[in-house]
């Protein structure tokens, strides 16, 4: 397979990447949260990642945008690869594929750089309907799984328009908004309590839910 991905025939690489998002990707989506692609170290250690690497570096052909759902699949919830981390989370953004980057989200490593793409005012464009459901499911894994100081930075960044969505005529969207504004206010009755931001009205937020 590594001797295939260094094909010159673009047709033969693009197959190949196929194949090897046909054998990750059903697996990545499927397993439970927080468990790893059986996969990854195997690929890791045959050097199937580093020719990905090489192939995403050097941006040869199209294959740019397939690599890096290869890579979503690949290292979910697992740290992806620091010299590639940023490009390949800033592609994922650029496709507003955030059902991908919830597979990377599941790792702490991912969400620093997920948060410095400014998932905030990602969050607050002018999305359609499943757009609006990943990125909402991509938020309520951060403020999960996050660390306390990214679990603040995206309630805040998120708060004002998920109030908002709580009374959008889509039910989908309105219980998953009450459901994650919930959680946001208990985050940020914690950060008052423990005088971490002085700058977040929680007492506010929370009346607002009530």
């Amino acid at each position: 397979m590594v001797k295939i991905i260094d094909s010159h025939d673009h047709k033969v690489v693009a197959e190949a990447f196929s194949l090897i998002e046909g054998m990750i990707n059903c697996i990545g989506k499927k397993d439970e949260q927080r468990k790893q692609n059986p996969f990854c170290q195997s690929l890791i250690d045959n050097g199937i990642v580093d020719k990905l690497i090489q192939h995403i570096d050097s941006r040869r052909g199209n294959y740019n945008i397939q690599i890096a759902h290869l890579f979503a699949y690949l290292f979910k919830a697992a740290p992806l690869p620091s010299q590639i981390r940023k490009q390949v989370i800033d592609q994922l953004f650029e496709r507003e594929d955030f059902d991908k980057l919830l597979l990377l989200a599941e790792c702490r490593e991912n969400q620093d750089d997920i948060i410095a793409n400014d998932l905030g005012s990602q969050f607050n464009k002018d999305l359609g309907y499943f757009s609006t459901i990943d990125i909402i499911h991509l938020i309520n894994k951060i403020l999960e799984l996050g660390s306390n100081s990214n679990k603040a930075k995206i309630a805040l960044a998120t708060n004002k328009k998920l109030y908002i969505l709580t009374n959008d005529e889509e039910e989908k969207i309105r219980k998953k908004s009450i459901k994650t504004m919930k959680i946001i206010v208990d985050i940020f009755e914690q950060v008052e309590e423990e005088g971490q931001f002085e700058d977040i009205d929680a007492i506010s937020i929370h009346s607002k839910q009530k």
